[in-house]
């Protein structure tokens, strides 16, 4: 064989990680592909379809719980507790903490996994999951501070409750969350076709941007045109009979804006960051199986070569 033909065979061997050995995830000097010893850590182990579940269980009983004492009233418990149980469930508390537990979880298995990747053939793949472990990261810092209130005083201190005509959160919140949602959304534009290359990741990936979407869009318009409450009022007469509590000293309206803001928003966000968990941990799984070819990377690769 010609000496040119010969390292240019190798290079593609190189490559394709798991080509010379069917799919075993090595490269010609019997190395892993992924850069790595073989060995992962124990929350790798986790399978994606077993989180969901989970994650399904523990908020079909926190709602249960909630209708069950909130809406329904069983044996008048509700009736002896000080504050309604959605306040004890939700927001601030068991669900929303939960969020920011798996938030922490995430941002360290994808950050774990961008690293492992770095200066290997899939290192598209650890640019996305290193991006997402940054913007995840700073999504943490937002939903367990509300930095967003402390702007959006800060705005009406300066520039009175209304601005250019909107309420003055529309015009803090939604460039906020705009510009919180920039990292995650540049990595997933960018580089999300790496991530993509494995199949079994990508249902998780689609559902985690579509539900994080969603709750970006509603965070950011919540007050226009009193659109939470609006929401929660609906909601309220459409399920609940009219008869979801407020707290101690709160107004019905302003319960119909904690309807949307609690029970339903905090169960988008812990769905959303469950299925980002669950994208990490099937890419790994496919990777750590030589299931997975990194097609976008040899492209990418030849057209800088040549």
């Amino acid at each position: 064989m010609p000496r040119q033909l010969e390292h240019e065979t190798a290079d593609e061997q190189l490559n394709h990680p798991g080509a010379t050995g069917g799919h075993t995830g090595v490269d010609t000097a019997g190395r892993p592909a992924d850069g790595g010893d073989g060995r992962w850590p124990v929350l790798f182990r986790i399978r994606p379809r077993y989180l969901l579940l989970a994650v399904a269980a523990f908020v079909i009983t926190a709602w249960t719980l909630f209708i069950a004492v909130d809406i329904v009233n069983v044996n008048g418990f509700g009736d002896r507790i000080a504050m309604p149980m959605w306040t004890y469930l939700f927001n601030d508390h068991v669900v929303e903490v939960s969020q920011w537990v798996m938030l922490a979880v995430v941002i360290a298995v994808a950050g774990y996994l961008g690293g492992r990747l770095a200066g290997t053939a899939y290192r598209g793949a650890s640019t996305f999951f290193f991006l997402l472990a940054v913007g995840l990261g700073l999504m943490l810092v937002e939903e367990a501070g509300d930095v967003r209130h402390g702007i959006s005083g800060a705005v009406r201190l300066h520039f009175g409750s209304e601005v250019f005509g909107l309420p003055y959160q529309v015009v803090s919140d939604f460039p906020y969350f705009a510009a919180l949602a920039a990292i995650p959304l540049y990595a997933v534009l960018r580089y999300g076709r790496y991530a993509w290359e494995a199949v079994s990741a990508r249902p998780y990936l689609v559902v985690a941007v579509v539900l994080y979407g969603m709750a970006a869009i509603g965070s950011g318009l919540r007050h226009l045109g009193s659109l939470y409450v609006n929401l929660g009022s609906a909601v309220d007469q459409t399920f609940f009979g009219g008869r979801f509590p407020p707290s101690p000293g709160m107004s019905q309206e302003r319960a119909h804006y904690f309807v949307v803001d609690g029970p339903i928003e905090e169960t988008v966000e812990l769905f959303a960051v469950t299925c980002m968990l669950a994208m990490v941990l099937a890419f790994a799984a496919e990777l750590r199986s030589g299931r997975l070819v990194q097609r976008s990377t040899v492209v990418d690769s030849a057209v800088t070569d040549g």
